[in-house]
């Protein structure tokens, strides 16, 4: 989904193309391409170039293992920022000895009154997600960090 805070380079001689944020001189490529891989190269210089010709500079933020030698064939440096797990909720405990800060966390959540809702798909108050969306961007001096995070928006159509 398109949301307007992110652009699409789409070059005509392939099948791929690939959204982008731009800010602070940077054109920040999300993720990999979209297509077939063949045509990831042409994508990934082709924006590049984009960039260098309006003075700023091309970056790439959670691409995968997939695109890495395409991006360092392409003259950049790789560097892993984090990393990403799965967990099997059936399977999860607390009662490990290796999660004894996450049980202190817990703890310490529930006694500031951290509350956690489930809804069914299209059950939630939108009104009081709202709210409570205000207030966290608020806390984080008024910007959403929405390039990477998403941002609120309850009118945006969404699969329900």
């Amino acid at each position: 989904m398109h949301l307007g805070d992110k652009h699409v380079f789409a070059p005509e001689d392939t099948r791929a193309f690939a959204m982008y944020g731009v800010g602070a001189g940077t054109w920040l490529m999300m993720g990999d391409p979209v297509g077939p891989r063949e045509d990831w190269p042409q994508v990934i210089d082709g924006l590049a170039s984009e960039a260098r010709a309006a003075g700023a500079r091309l970056a790439g933020y959670k691409v995968g293992p997939a695109s890495e030698d395409i991006w360092r064939a392409a003259g950049f440096a790789v560097s892993p920022l984090g990393s990403e797990a799965s967990v099997a909720a059936a399977d999860f405990t607390l009662n490990a000895p290796a999660r004894r800060e996450l049980r202190r966390k817990c703890r310490a959540a529930d006694k500031a009154g951290m509350v956690v809702r489930v809804h069914p798909p299209g059950g939630a108050p939108l009104a009081e997600m709202g709210s409570v969306a205000d207030a966290w961007r608020d806390s984080k001096s008024g910007r959403e960090l929405t390039f990477s995070m998403g941002h609120w928006a309850p009118d945006s159509p969404r699969d329900t």
